[in-house]
């Protein structure tokens, strides 16, 4: 983990959103992550209602261990493996109890944030190697049976029916990964209170057309936590459809406070400075955008925001900078026309249809 992330492993640049932890007193932080401990257990034993998200508000946090009965459970398991493995270590015996446990112990405790915080407050797929651990004591359960007298046909009976019920989980969780919406439709109806489910939720609805229900669920949303950014930008993004542009402003410029070089937010920012005749700010956010994503659509507003301020050379410019003056594209030849034309340069009759070509050309990005 060092070796890889460096200083990243000890102090990770997240959201509050993705792991609040990060962000509040140390006993809330370690009696959650108490708390989430059961949760874990309980995920990797019976698997039956996983979710693709645990972001903020689908975990509530615990201010004091003795308050939540999961917290306690989980300081209990954490005190007994770790007596349980420092009274067989002074004992020098190393038997394969010992290992089941230190193979779920100390995996665990790097990514339980209960020591190292890590990217995300929760994710199942953190289990993997600690749920080793549990996967060989239970085959030492059914070791112990066996010695025990128990028949084999149990064992056989046990072992099947673990393996059938498992497998079948598996296939049908593996088909909530088979495209976005059905991810997101998982997310959704599995945490329903989660920031990052809600917001993803409001995006399969308005690619839907259902832009009304989105709009209503992102604003509940902002109540819960007003400072994420892609909720932001999804509101942003259906009051510019709705030709509310002043309100989808005021969204994508707090989403920017929130991620300054997101590259969502300044490109739908710039495209509603230029619907508002903000010239200026729409050039400035446009010089941000480009020199770090690119982007012809970006260049091609650019150099129609130059247009329209009368800075032809300039327009000119830019297009022989990102393009080259020896271009085949069909756009950069009827944007240099135009200028050709406002600067009284252009020697063709055939002006009215490069002023045509231009209108629609800037209605592209209304």
């Amino acid at each position: 983990r060092f070796w890889i992330l460096g200083g990243f492993a000890l102090e990770p640049q997240v959201e509050f959103v993705f792991n609040p932890l990060k962000f509040v007193s140390l006993p809330e932080r370690l009696a959650t992550t108490l708390k989430i401990s059961v949760g874990y257990l309980r995920n990797t034993v019976f698997p039956f209602y996983l979710s693709p998200d645990y972001s903020f508000n689908q975990i509530p946090l615990v201010n004091k261990i003795w308050s939540s009965v999961q917290a306690i459970l989980g300081l209990l398991i954490i005190i007994l493996a770790s007596l349980f493995l420092v009274f067989n270590v002074y004992r020098k015996k190393f038997e394969c109890a010992v290992l089941s446990v230190s193979f779920f112990l100390f995996p665990y405790l790097i990514v339980s944030n209960f020591v190292l915080l890590t990217g995300t407050i929760m994710a199942d797929r953190l289990m993997y190697w600690p749920s080793f651990g549990v996967v060989f004591a239970v085959a030492l359960w059914f070791n112990l049976l066996l010695r025990l007298g128990a028949p084999v046909k149990i064992f056989y009976f046990l072992a099947g029916g673990v393996i059938f019920i498992y497998s079948i989980l598996t296939i049908n969780q593996n088909k909530f990964w088979t495209d976005e919406e059905k991810l997101f439709d998982a997310m959704f109806q599995r945490s329903p209170n989660s920031i990052v489910a809600r917001t993803n939720w409001a995006r399969i609805l308005t690619n839907r057309g259902q832009a009304e229900e989105a709009q209503a669920l992102l604003l509940e949303t902002l109540k819960i936590f007003p400072d994420f950014a892609p909720t932001l930008n999804m509101l942003a993004q259906i009051y510019k459809h709705e030709g509310s542009f002043k309100i989808s402003e005021h969204f994508f410029e707090k989403s920017i406070l929130m991620r300054p070089l997101s590259e969502e937010a300044l490109v739908g920012l710039s495209r509603v400075y230029f619907l508002e005749k903000k010239y200026r700010q729409a050039s400035h956010i446009l010089n941000i955008l480009i020199p770090k994503y690119g982007g012809a659509g970006n260049i091609f507003l650019k150099t129609v925001v130059q247009i329209k301020t009368s800075d032809y050379s300039g327009a000119q410019n830019t297009l022989y900078k990102y393009f080259g003056a020896n271009h085949n594209d069909d756009s950069v030849g009827m944007l240099l026309n135009y200028i050709a034309i406002k600067t009284g340069n252009f020697h063709n009759s055939d002006t009215v249809e490069i002023e045509r070509q231009f209108a629609n050309f800037e209605g592209s990005f209304i």
